[in-house]
């Protein structure tokens, strides 16, 4: 009997889930209904769940309760989780310790079977994704007729489909984070080459500038895409990947040319991107700053995007830009300028107006 969605979705939650508390997650619990305990005890009875064996028990325990298990019967308590795990197991009997095991769900081949019938279904709810029903059997049924039934290659497909959407709606912002969904589901997928791609992607357009609405944001709005966890999980995919700046630099430009739109504005070319890219995960600071005076100067008359100034262009310019003839100066030189000519200014003037009611005092 082949499982529903709403089943196999279920299912799919209850892999390594504690019996007692097997939804932890309370965003999922209005996509499973309130009756999913019942359901849950269906699946095992009908051989789409099982319980997990003692040693997989164990290792789903913390450090201090396996060493209640070793103390109480007379074994010694030094080493780290795998050691007393195998210790357990070589030399306590398992019915001195089953009552300390929590049981934990664990998927049986007839239910794994299902999950990957259903798991484009299942991925689009895990990660975040908003295809329809109705979508998702239609790019179904395209691959069956071209006889190709790979799970990841169709929710590939539904991916790329909505990106070219929201490019042609100019939802920058949007498209920005289908990206990240992307990078984080190719990374749950073990596709780490194709995730490190779509985080490349997510950082090009968040150094862009680009909006939704075709909107372009204030230049040190950037700042917030400077200081967010993703510097961190690129750092450690190319630890992970073993590669090298010569190589990022190659993957970086060969992953923004493949992205889905070219971008009507960006406040800095890909070059220059990248080199921020490499002094951030150097962890340098004030990259705004430094990198002003290469940045690009949105134009609120430009047709092609939108660009809205607020109060004066001091607000929404990169701080080099203030004054073209200061593009060499690091931004505070450029604003002690500002302030000593104009301090220079009013003082001559001032002086005068004294001299003024002087005079006209004393007649």
């Amino acid at each position: 009997m082949a499982l529903s969605v709403k089943d196999a979705f279920l299912l799919s939650l209850c892999d390594g889930a504690k019996k007692n508390n097997p939804i932890t997650t309370k965003q999922w619990l209005d996509e499973i209904g309130k009756d999913y305990l019942q359901r849950i005890d269906w699946f095992m009875q009908n051989g789409y769940l099982t319980y997990c064996e003692s040693s997989e028990a164990l290792n789903k325990m913390k450090v201090s309760d396996l060493k209640d298990i070793l103390k109480k019967n007379g074994e010694v308590l030094t080493g780290k989780k795998d050691e007393l795990i195998k210790r357990i197991i070589e030399k306590i009997p398992v019915d001195h310790y089953g009552d300390s095991l929590e049981k934990v769900y664990k998927i049986t081949d007839l239910g794994k079977k299902e999950i990957e019938e259903r798991s484009v279904y299942i991925d689009n709810k895990k990660f975040g994704f908003s295809f329809s029903i109705n979508e998702i059997e239609e790019a179904e049924k395209l691959y069956k007729q071209k006889g190709n039934n790979d799970k990841t290659a169709i929710m590939g497909y539904l991916i790329d489909n909505n990106l070219n959407k929201l490019s042609s709606q100019k939802h920058f912002g949007l498209l920005r984070n289908e990206y990240h969904r992307l990078h984080v589901y190719y990374l749950k997928k073990g596709k780490k080459e194709k995730a490190l791609e779509a985080l490349l992607t997510t950082l090009y357009l968040d150094l862009s500038g680009m909006e939704n609405n075709n909107g372009v944001s204030k230049y040190e709005l950037l700042g917030v895409f400077l200081d967010t966890t993703l510097w961190g999980v690129l750092q450690e995919q190319l630890k992970d990947l073993n590669i090298d700046t010569n190589q990022l630099q190659g993957l970086f430009f060969e992953s923004t040319n493949k992205c889905v739109t070219k971008l009507p504005f960006r406040y800095f070319e890909p070059n220059i991107m990248f080199q921020i890219m490499i002094d951030r995960l150097n962890g340098e600071q004030n990259l705004l700053e430094k990198y002003a005076r290469y940045s690009n100067r949105p134009d609120p008359n430009n047709p092609n995007y939108n660009f809205v100034v607020f109060n004066n262009l001091s607000n929404n310019m990169p701080p080099s830009q203030f004054n073209n003839s200061n593009n060499n100066m690091p931004p505070s030189q450029v604003n002690n300028k500002v302030i000593k000519t104009s301090s220079g200014c009013l003082l001559p003037m001032i002086a005068i107006l004294v001299a003024v009611i002087i005079v006209v005092f004393i007649f």
